[in-house]
């Protein structure tokens, strides 16, 4: 219970940082160019990606988990993680009596159960189209932007067509859709982790690197709920913790040299 409610309680710190993010980017980087660092990748640089992670969309935490989709606004309630090669969803539960509340467990998600199909690829087309608005109004400068466009708008299309009711029955076709659009991701994250940013509208909550974090967390669960395990299989394994330099004992205590002229225990027997 308490390593429930403490992934429970990370989790709900993790909802807060990206409109953290948002407003540290938006307030100190006017013209997209951030707190005096050009694009850079910190917290509120012009890229707008956030540099303080809890679990960081992707990136591992130091308990081992990864793949932190939080909930957000009135339309997805819950969180997602991903936890000892075990993807988790926590539900959001509401404080109604203090009295009486009861932490929510996380609930193991089956590999390929299919549970949770309506509400990942409605959480990917938000935030897909975020994606495509931020490059279209913020990275259209830099070169090769059509064509990374494209594939990032295909990663829309893909979205759209999984979210809609009529075409979750055709697992098959989900699923293939879904191999062939994580190759697809990958190759627009790795082209956008190399442009700069000129911030002309701000959409959303921070900026095309962050977005692109939440949308790999969100393709991730998406992909293992329907039972595709792509090519980009599992997270690197967590770093290890450096080993802490212990200090040096002190010197032992030496009696001091005898003045001169006195004498010693020794010389006096």
């Amino acid at each position: 219970m308490v390593k429930q409610f403490g992934i429970a309680a990370l989790v709900g710190m993790a909802m807060l940082l990206p409109a953290t993010g948002a407003m540290a980017q938006h307030g100190h980087g006017h013209g997209g160019h951030g707190h005096g660092h050009g694009h850079g990748h910190g917290h509120g640089h012009g890229h707008g990606h956030i540099g303080v992670h809890v679990g960081g969309f992707g990136h591992h935490h130091h308990s081992g988990w990864s793949y932190v989709l939080p909930h957000y606004d009135r339309h997805y309630h819950g969180s997602y993680y991903l936890y000892g090669g075990t993807n988790y969803y926590i539900p959001r539960t509401y404080v109604t009596d203090p009295d009486t509340y009861v932490v929510a467990k996380p609930v193991p998600i089956e590999f390929g159960g299919y549970a949770y199909v309506d509400d990942l690829s409605g959480r990917l087309e938000r935030l897909a189209n975020e994606l495509c608005l931020d490059l279209h109004y913020n990275y259209r400068h830099n070169p090769g932007f059509a064509d990374t466009y494209r594939e990032a708008y295909r990663i829309l299309e893909t979205a759209k067509y999984i979210h809609a009711e009529e075409n979750q029955a055709d697992r098959a076709e989900v699923a293939r859709r879904l191999n062939e659009l994580d190759g697809q991701f990958h190759q627009v994250q790795a082209e956008v982790s190399n442009w700069s940013r000129r911030h002309v509208r701000q959409i959303g909550q921070a900026g095309a690197l962050t977005k692109l974090e939440t949308v790999e967390a969100t393709l991730h669960h998406l992909m293992n709920d329907v039972g595709v395990k792509g090519a980009h299989g599992e997270p690197d394994a967590a770093p290890a913790q450096p080993e802490v330099e212990a200090a040096p004992p002190p010197a032992p205590v030496t009696a001091p040299p005898p003045a001169n002229g006195e004498l010693t225990a020794s010389d006096a027997q």
